[in-house]
C-alpha cells in the first residue's frame, strides 16, 4: 500500500496542527490545513502544520485522508460536513479523546 499523497487535518489547533508538522516532517503527504478561523489556519501555515490552507470545508476534496481535530462536541457536524465535501473513497477519521458521543450520533 503506498503512502497518501494529500492529506487534510480539519481543526489546526494543537493536536491538528501537531499532526500536519509531523506528516510534513516526515514526508508523508502534501497536507491541507482547515480551520474556521481565518488566523488560526495563517498561523498553522507560518509554522509548518500545513502545505496550503483553508477556511472552507470544501478545502478536502482532493485529500485521500481526512484527520477531524475539531473539539469533541463538534466532532459529529464537522464529520457530516467534510463527508460531504470528501472524494468518494476518502478515509475519514476523527482524534476526539472518547468515541461515546460520536458513536451516539
Amino acid at each position: 500500500m503506498s503512502a497518501a499523497r494529500r492529506i487534510a487535518v480539519v481543526g489546526l489547533g494543537l493536536i491538528g496542527g501537531s499532526l500536519g508538522m509531523r506528516m510534513r516532517d516526515r514526508g508523508l503527504a502534501r497536507v491541507i490545513g482547515v480551520d474556521a478561523d481565518p488566523q488560526v489556519a495563517r498561523r498553522a501555515r507560518e509554522r509548518g502544520a500545513a502545505d496550503e490552507t483553508a477556511t472552507d470545508l470544501a478545502a478536502v476534496r482532493d485529500a485521500e485522508i481526512v484527520i477531524i481535530a475539531v473539539p469533541l462536541d463538534r466532532i459529529v457536524s464537522v464529520t457530516r460536513e467534510v463527508a460531504e465535501h470528501a472524494t468518494t473513497g476518502a478515509i475519514l477519521t476523527e482524534v476526539g479523546s472518547v468515541k461515546a458521543p460520536v458513536v451516539v450520533e
